[in-house]
C-alpha cells in the first residue's frame, strides 16, 4: 500500500503489542489513512493474508448463480460497468461506453471470451465478470485474462464475488478441455481504491506471481 516502510515512532501511542512487536497508533493512523480502526482493519487483512494455505489446483464447477452473458445483456451490462467506473477509474482515464461495449461483446458475441453475469430479483445484472483470451508473450499457448470483476454496491454483503470467481475458475477449466493445454487464470487488481482489499481476496483465492494472479496453482507453485 505503501511504497516506503513505515518508520517507528517512538512518542505514539502504543495500540497493540505482541511478543515484544508493537504496532503503534501512529502506524495504525497512517495504515488506516487517518483512521485508526480502519488501520487494525487493514493490519487484519495483511496478517491473515500469511496463513499458509494450499495451492488450488481445480477443477472448478459452475457457480449455479452465474450464467453466461448474452447479446441481449449487453445494455444492462453496459449501464453496471459504466458504474464500475464512475466508482474506480474515472480518476485514471475518462470512460468509453463503446471501448466498455466492445470489450463485452468480446465474451457476448463469442469472440473467444467469457462475460458471467449474476441477476438481481428484477431479472437485471447486479454482477459482471469479464475474461479475454490473451497469448503469454513467450508462447503460442493461451491463457484468461480477467479484465473485471464489479459488484453493484447494493449488492455487495452477499457470495456474489467468490461465485464470479469460481466462475472464472471453471471458464479456465473448460478452456483448458477444449484447446488440450493448460489454460490458466490471470487476475490482478487496477486501481485505488480499497486496494488492499482486494488484493487480499485475490490473494486467499489464487497463486501469487508477481502481483498478478494465477489459476490454477503451477506444478513448481
Amino acid at each position: 500500500m505503501y511504497q516506503t516502510p513505515l518508520p517507528p515512532w517512538p512518542d505514539a501511542e502504543s495500540v497493540l503489542s505482541e511478543d515484544g512487536f508493537t504496532v503503534s497508533a501512529e502506524h495504525l493512523r497512517r495504515l488506516g489513512r487517518g483512521d485508526i480502526k480502519a488501520g487494525v482493519r487493514q493490519l487484519r487483512l495483511i496478517l491473515a493474508a500469511e496463513i499458509e494455505r494450499k495451492p488450488i489446483r481445480g477443477p472448478a464447477e459452475k457457480p449455479a448463480t452465474v450464467r453466461l452473458a448474452t447479446e441481449t445483456d449487453e445494455t444492462a451490462i453496459l449501464d453496471l460497468l459504466l458504474l464500475d467506473v464512475v466508482e474506480n477509474a474515472a480518476h485514471i482515464a475518462p470512460a468509453s461506453p463503446e471501448q466498455i461495449l466492445a470489450q463485452i461483446q468480446i465474451g457476448t458475441r463469442q469472440k473467444g471470451g467469457f462475460v458471467g453475469v449474476i441477476d438481481g430479483e428484477d431479472g437485471a445484472p447486479i454482477a459482471v465478470c469479464i475474461l479475454h483470451p490473451c497469448q503469454w508473450w513467450w508462447s503460442d499457448q493461451i491463457y484468461l485474462g480477467d479484465v473485471v470483476n464489479y459488484i453493484h454496491p447494493d449488492h455487495r454483503h452477499s457470495r456474489h464475488v467468490d461465485d464470479l470467481l469460481e466462475f472464472e475458475m471453471w471458464a479456465a477449466d473448460a478452456m483448458t478441455a477444449q484447446y488440450g493445454h493448460r489454460v490458466y487464470l490471470q487476475c490482478g487488481v487496477l486501481g485505488t481504491k480499497r486496494l488492499h482489499a482486494k488484493l487480499m481476496l485475490f490473494w486467499r483465492r489464487f497463486t501469487e506471481v508477481g502481483r498478478a494472479y494465477l489459476y490454477p496453482a503451477p506444478e513448481d507453485a
